[in-house]
C-alpha cells in the first residue's frame, strides 16, 4: 500500500503541473483580452478626437483665401480669434473694425516668432498620431473621475461591445445631421449658384461662405459629438447669386498656392493654426488662435460627456512637456494618444476602469477549482478503488493460506488416527473411543468450514435461496447451543442461553440462524480463549417491536479502529505474520450476508465491562 500511495502521489504531481500551467495560460488570455478588449475602446475615443478635430481642421483650410473673418475682430466658441499677416509683417486692415483684437494680435506674433522648427511642438518618444498604453498610476482611479460611482444608478454595465456600439450610434447621428446640412435648399452648393455679376466685391467672400461640398461622415462617433467647424455660416438666397462670378473671378487673378496648415503652440493655454497663401510675389499668412482649455472641454463633452462611458473614462488633456500627475491606480488601463498634426502639440492621457462584462477571471477561478476539485476526487476514488481492490486480494491470498491450514490441520489427524486404528496399534478401548471421538470432532470441525465457504460463495453470487418462515425464534437457537455444547466444553467453555419468555414471532430462516449461531459462538470461542471466564451467552430478548438475538464473549474485545471493518470478507485483525487465532476471515462476513438474506440488522460492539458482543435484531412478521 505504500507503494501504491507514492504513485498516485507522483500521479497526483504530473497532473497538477499541467493543470497549473493552463489555469495560468488561460488567465493570462483573460488578461490579453481585458487589454485588447479596453485598447479598442480607447483608440476608438481617440479616433472619434481626431475626427472632431479633423473637421474643424477641413473647415477653415477650405475657408476662402479671401474671407473677411481673416481681416476683423472676435472668434468663435474656442477660437478667440482670426488674423493674415502679410510678408512684411503686418497684419492685414479692414475698413470696418480697424484691425484685428490686440490681444489676439500678441499671441499670433509670439506664436509666429517661436519660428518654423516646431520644437514647441515635439512629444519625444511618441510619433503624432499615435497611441501608448501606459502603466497605472498610484491612486485610486474613483479619485479624480468624473463620476465617483463605479456604474450610473439606473444603467446597466457597459462592456466594450456597448461603449463601441454608442459610439457607433453618435457618429450615425451627426453624419445624418451634417448630410442634412449640406442638402439644405438655402445652402446652394457652386455648381448650383446663379451666376453674379463680375467684379462685385462681395463674390469673394460668398464664394469661400458656401459649403463647396459637406463633410464626410464618419464611421463612428460619439452620442454626444459634435462639428467642430461650427463657425461655418449659412448664405442667403441673394450672396448664392454671386458664387460663380467669384470663382471666374478669382480665376482672372495671378496664381495662388495655398499651403497645408501648420500648428504651433504658443503657450500653455493657446495654439496658433495658421497656413501660408502665395500670390504671385506676395506670401501672406492666414490662421487663427485657438483657446486649448476651451477645445479640450468641447472634445470632452463632446466624445464622453454624460453618456454611459462617462463613468469608465477620465480624460486628461495636456501640451507636450506638461503630463499631469495621474490619478490612477495600477487597476486602470492606462493610454497616452498624441494628436495628428498640425495639432501635434496637444495629448491626451485616457483612464478607463475595468468594464464589466469582458475577461473575468472568476470563470477562469471557479474551473480551475471546479477542476481542482473534481481531480482531487477521482485520482482519491481511484485510489480507494485501487486500495480497496489491493486489500482485497490480500485477503483472498490470506484466505486460501488459511483455508489451507483449516483444511490441513483437521485431515491430517482424521488420517494420522484412522491409520493407527487400520494397523490395530491401538488396544486400549478407551484410547479408541478418544481417537473415534476425535475423528468425528475433526469431521464435523471440517464440515463447518466447508458450508461455510459454500455458503459465503453463494451469497456472494447471489444464489443463495432463502426460506423465511415466521416463529419462535428461542427453540432454534437452543437446538444450535445444544449441538455446540460439545465443542465449546471441550476447549474449556460453558455456553449460557438466555431466552426471554413471551417474545413475538419473527421471520427468520432455520438454517441460516443454526448457521449464524454456530459462527458467533466459534468465532467466541477463538478469539476469547484468554478470557478468565470463559462463558459465551446467547440472548434472546425483545427489541423494540422484534427480536434480538445477541452472542457475547468475555475475551478482550475489538480495537475500535477495527469495528466497523470485521464484518468485511476475508478481513481478520492484526499482521498476518504474528496472528495466533486461527480462521478464514469469512465468519462474520458470513453472518452479515446472511441477515441481511434474512432482513435482519447486525451490529457489532465492545461492552463496556468487557467482551464483545454481536447481535442481530428480526423482524416480527414478513409485512414488516
Amino acid at each position: 500500500m505504500r507503494r501504491i500511495r507514492l504513485v498516485f502521489l507522483l500521479l497526483a504531481v504530473v497532473l497538477m503541473l499541467p493543470m497549473g500551467l493552463l489555469v495560468e495560460r488561460a488567465l493570462e488570455s483573460v488578461a490579453l483580452e481585458r487589454r485588447v478588449s479596453h485598447r479598442a475602446v480607447a483608440e476608438r475615443l481617440v479616433d472619434e478626437m481626431e475626427l472632431e478635430l479633423s473637421r474643424f481642421l477641413r473647415s477653415e483650410e477650405e475657408r476662402w483665401i479671401d474671407d473677411e473673418r481673416f481681416t476683423s475682430r472676435g472668434g468663435d466658441g474656442f477660437v478667440l480669434g482670426w488674423f493674415q499677416v502679410d510678408s512684411g509683417g503686418g497684419f492685414a486692415p479692414t475698413s470696418t473694425t480697424g484691425g484685428i483684437d490686440g490681444d489676439v494680435a500678441a499671441l499670433v506674433l509670439r506664436g509666429l516668432r517661436r519660428g518654423a522648427d516646431g520644437e514647441s511642438s515635439i512629444a519625444p518618444g511618441q510619433a503624432p498620431g499615435t497611441t501608448r498604453e501606459l502603466p497605472g498610476g498610484e491612486r485610486k482611479f474613483s479619485e479624480g473621475r468624473r463620476n465617483s460611482s463605479p456604474i450610473p444608478s439606473g444603467k446597466r454595465p457597459v462592456s466594450p461591445y456597448d461603449a463601441l456600439q454608442s459610439l457607433n450610434k453618435g457618429a450615425k447621428m451627426r453624419s445624418d445631421r451634417q448630410v442634412k446640412r449640406a442638402a439644405s435648399p438655402e445652402r446652394p452648393r457652386l455648381a448650383d449658384a446663379a451666376a453674379p455679376a463680375a467684379g462685385d466685391s462681395r463674390a469673394a467672400t460668398a464664394s469661400r461662405r458656401i459649403a463647396e461640398r459637406p463633410l464626410e461622415p464618419s464611421v463612428a462617433g460619439s452620442p454626444h459629438a459634435f462639428a467642430l467647424n461650427a463657425d461655418e455660416v449659412e448664405i442667403s438666397p441673394g450672396e448664392a447669386g454671386i458664387a460663380v462670378a467669384a470663382e471666374e473671378a478669382v480665376r482672372s487673378e495671378p496664381t495662388v498656392e495655398v499651403h497645408p496648415m501648420e500648428g504651433r503652440l504658443i503657450d500653455g493655454e493657446h495654439l496658433l493654426l495658421f497656413r501660408r497663401v502665395d500670390r504671385g510675389d506676395r506670401s501672406d499668412r492666414q490662421g487663427l488662435v485657438v483657446a486649448l482649455p476651451s477645445l479640450f472641454s468641447r472634445l470632452d463633452e463632446a466624445i464622453v460627456g454624460g453618456g454611459e462611458l462617462a463613468a469608465f473614462v477620465d480624460c486628461d488633456f495636456f501640451v507636450a512637456g506638461a503630463e499631469p500627475e495621474s490619478l490612477a491606480s495600477t487597476d486602470v488601463y492606462r493610454y497616452r494618444h498624441r494628436f495628428a498634426e498640425p495639432f501635434a502639440a496637444l495629448n491626451v492621457r485616457l483612464e478607463l476602469a475595468p468594464l464589466p462584462g469582458v475577461g473575468e477571471a472568476d470563470f477562469v477561478y471557479a474551473i480551475s477549482l471546479l477542476l481542482l476539485v473534481t481531480g482531487t476526487l477521482g485520482l482519491y476514488a481511484v485510489y480507494r478503488m485501487v486500495a480497496v481492490t489491493v486489500r482485497f486480494a490480500e485477503r483472498r491470498s490470506n484466505f486460501v493460506a488459511a483455508v489451507t491450514h483449516e483444511l490441513k490441520t483437521p485431515l491430517t489427524a482424521i488420517r494420522m488416527y484412522s491409520e493407527m486404528l487400520r494397523d490395530d496399534m491401538i488396544e486400549d478401548d478407551d484410547r479408541r473411543r478418544v481417537y473415534y471421538s476425535t475423528i468425528t470432532a475433526e469431521s464435523e470441525r471440517l464440515s463447518r468450514l466447508i458450508d461455510n465457504v459454500l455458503e459465503f460463495s453463494r451469497l456472494e453470487q447471489g444464489t443463495r435461496e432463502t426460506n423465511l418462515i415466521v416463529g419462535a425464534l428461542g427453540p432454534v437457537v437452543g437446538e444450535a447451543a445444544a449441538m455446540l455444547e460439545p465443542h465449546a466444553r471441550e476447549a474449556g467453555f460453558r455456553i449460557d442461553v438466555e431466552v426471554e419468555a413471551g417474545l413475538p414471532p419473527v421471520a427468520f430462516d432455520r438454517d441460516a440462524v443454526v448457521q449464524v449461531v454456530c459462527n458467533l459462538v466459534e468465532n467466541a470461542l477463538k478469539y476469547a480463549r484468554e478470557a478468565g471466564d470463559r462463558v459465551v451467552t446467547i440472548r434472546c430478548v425483545r427489541a423494540g417491536e422484534g427480536v434480538s438475538l445477541a452472542v457475547r464473549d468475555r475475551g478482550p474485545g475489538v480495537p475500535g479502529s477495527h469495528v466497523s471493518q470485521i464484518f468485511e470478507p476475508f478481513y481478520r485483525g492484526g499482521d498476518e505474520l504474528t496472528r495466533t487465532a486461527k480462521g478464514t476471515g469469512i465468519g462474520l462476513a458470513l453472518v452479515r450476508g446472511l441477515a441481511d438474506a434474512m432482513g435482519a440488522a447486525v451490529v457489532g460492539r465492545n461492552l463496556p465491562d468487557g467482551g464483545f458482543e454481536v447481535s442481530l435484531t428480526f423482524r416480527t412478521s414478513l409485512a414488516n
